[in-house]
């Protein structure tokens, strides 16, 4: 059981080896030992039970950016986003470009970091999203261990979610996963896992694969 007394206003946080961190307001940090260091992945969870993971920018050996991984390749840059092609595959015509929002920029430059979901994204409700639940987002977004997968939802209702996830907190701005948190993520399970990026299966999409938090290939922390 995770125990936690949650801050009423953003918190500096110092682990056991030196390392910092800022703690939202609205979160503790977790008082499970192995969950409590930033190198190991330090997990906070707000007062429902949802929990995120430090990824941490400022001194690492890496940026806060997007990356080219095994099995990829680059296009050259886009002008238009000022960020890489990169392509999916060798001899593939598709590739995917994003480009990074200034408070995405200002938030990494700040505090030297970002929080990134533990778990997939789930729902609150025991019964499970099927195929007739599509083009309806009435279902309560947790992150949490052992829930229902939130699926069927579009790329739009996935960002209203995301964005929708802690707008009664004015010190949090939450949204959707952008490929620089999701790459960056990957380069600092990487420093711990050095074969996760290009080594681990795909996510998990089906809730007959089973809940949140449960697949030992999406569970890493």
């Amino acid at each position: 059981m995770l125990e936690a007394a949650t801050n009423l206003e953003n918190q500096p946080y110092t682990d056991k080896n030196g390392d910092t961190a800022t703690i939202p307001a609205g979160f503790a940090v977790s008082q499970v030992e192995s969950e409590n260091t930033i190198d190991d992945g330090l997990v906070i969870i707000d007062s429902h039970g949802n929990e995120f993971v430090y990824i941490p920018v400022t001194g690492m050996d890496y940026d806060y950016n997007r990356y080219i991984f095994s099995g990829q390749s680059s296009g050259g840059l886009d002008n238009n986003t000022n960020s890489e092609k990169i392509i999916q595959g060798n001899g593939s015509p598709d590739y995917y470009t994003e480009s990074l929002s200034s408070e995405e920029a200002l938030s990494i430059q700040t505090y030297g970091g970002y929080y990134i979901a533990r778990y997939e994204s789930g729902i609150l409700e025991e019964t499970a999203r099927t195929v007739e639940d599509k083009g309806s987002i009435n279902n309560n977004l947790v992150i949490q261990k052992n829930k229902n997968i939130y699926n069927f939802v579009t790329i739009g209702e996935a960002i209203t979610l995301s964005n929708n996830l802690y707008a009664d907190n004015n010190k949090i701005i939450s949204k959707l996963c952008s490929s620089y948190a999701w790459d960056t993520a990957l380069k600092f399970i990487e420093t711990s896992f050095s074969s996760y990026p290009t080594n681990s299966a795909g996510g998990n999409y089906n809730q007959e694969s089973g809940g949140t938090g449960v697949l030992q290939k999406t569970r890493i922390l």
